[in-house]
């Protein structure tokens, strides 16, 4: 645990010191948008397959974009992210229920651009903090969920497209976990383990945000 900590030191460091005086080519912004998240299932069995539907939800956060050159810049954020998925099985009784999945994380995402005009192209790692996961049928309140587990750290790669006029900035995220937000033993109908069947989730998300530079 404390590599991740000594990184995220490191990372409020360099926000702190975007805010110096020396640093006249830095901008801070506010931004917030829609997330689209999802679960990638993938396992050694190849005749096992899995599918979950997206689950849409917001996210809000600031940004610092540092300008290396006239056509390079950097940029870390801290967001709030809420991703998740949903599903529908059969209870009991064979009447069909919806699920929805909900992980409520703190983001940082630290992206190296370029610009091109009015266009920019951003990419790079991404750590992801699990604060814990909730999960609910339809007309139930939300519960925790002790199966994906809480307090957990997770790494994304990002590829961001962006179009900014002035202040305003238009952007659109892809994200893919590198590291399983959940994996395990693959079991039959019956409990029993399948020899060798192993399997893991990660988070696939994509974001459409905007942007407001605050000062440039």
């Amino acid at each position: 645990m404390k590599a991740p900590q000594t990184l995220i030191s490191f990372i409020f460091a360099l926000f702190l010191c975007s805010f110096t005086p020396a640093q006249a080519q830095t901008a801070f912004g506010l931004k917030a948008g829609v997330t689209g998240s999802n679960l990638l299932f993938s396992t050694n069995t190849p005749d096992i397959q899995q599918e979950e539907n997206l689950r849409f939800s917001a996210h809000f956060g600031y940004l610092l974009r540092t300008y290396v050159n006239a056509w390079l810049y950097f940029q870390p954020e801290l967001l709030y992210i809420e991703k998740g998925y949903k599903d529908s099985f059969l209870d009991i009784n064979g009447v069909q229920q919806d699920a929805e999945i909900r992980f409520r994380n703190i983001n940082l995402p630290l992206l190296l651009g370029t610009s091109f005009r009015n266009f920019q192209i951003a990419a790079g790692p991404e750590i992801e903090y699990l604060i814990k996961a909730h999960s609910r049928i339809t007309g139930e309140d939300y519960e925790e969920n002790p199966v994906f587990g809480k307090n957990k750290w997770l790494f994304n790669a990002n590829v961001e497209m962006g179009y900014q006029v002035n202040r305003l900035q238009l952007s659109l995220r892809g994200s893919v976990g590198l590291n399983p937000v959940l994996e395990g033993t693959l079991t039959d109908v019956n409990g029993t383990p399948v020899p060798d069947g192993r399997f893991n989730y990660r988070n696939v998300a994509m974001q459409a945000a905007i942007a407001y530079m605050l000062f440039e």
